[in-house]
């Protein structure tokens, strides 16, 4: 008996588990406050790192950010009500999904220090894309739809 109850009790704790969906990220406006500049395929430069903005940032946000950064995906351009996404969660080289498009990013860094990996964003399956080259700054990205992401040293 005692068993069984165990064993309902596991069945029913994992199967919850599973229906989980593994990026399901929050909402901020916080890109909007950023300085914006536009990202194009045709003139696409890859380094392995990613650079401190020259435009700091508004010092009344530092308390509510965390370290080290956070991916901000946009449906709309200049970083309105993005997706964030805690990038210390990821692995590199590899291609995430988001499950929606979006036409503006920024990489929110509260220390403003740069990353000492680069974050890419791409068309569906990694195929075609452009690095964030710094932080806090909103891109818009142009050029094709974009969808998925890496993060590569």
């Amino acid at each position: 008996m005692q068993f069984s109850l165990i064993a309902t009790f596991a069945v029913a704790l994992f199967g919850q588990a599973a229906l989980a969906n593994p990026i399901a990220p929050e909402t901020t406006s916080v890109g909007s406050l950023f300085p914006v500049s536009t990202l194009e395929l045709s003139n696409a430069v890859h380094t392995n790192t990613t650079v401190p903005s020259t435009h700091g940032f508004p010092n009344a946000l530092l308390a509510r950010q965390e370290f080290p950064a956070s991916l901000l995906l946009c449906p709309n351009s200049n970083c309105a009500s993005c997706s964030v996404f805690n990038l210390a969660s990821f692995v590199h080289n590899q291609c995430l999904s988001v499950g929606f498009q979006f036409f503006s990013a920024a990489i929110s860094q509260p220390s403003n220090q740069g990353l000492p990996f680069a974050v890419d964003v791409f068309n569906f399956g990694c195929t075609n894309g452009v690095q964030l080259p710094a932080v806090n700054t909103c891109f818009n990205v142009n050029g094709v739809v974009f969808q998925d992401f890496a993060l590569t040293p």
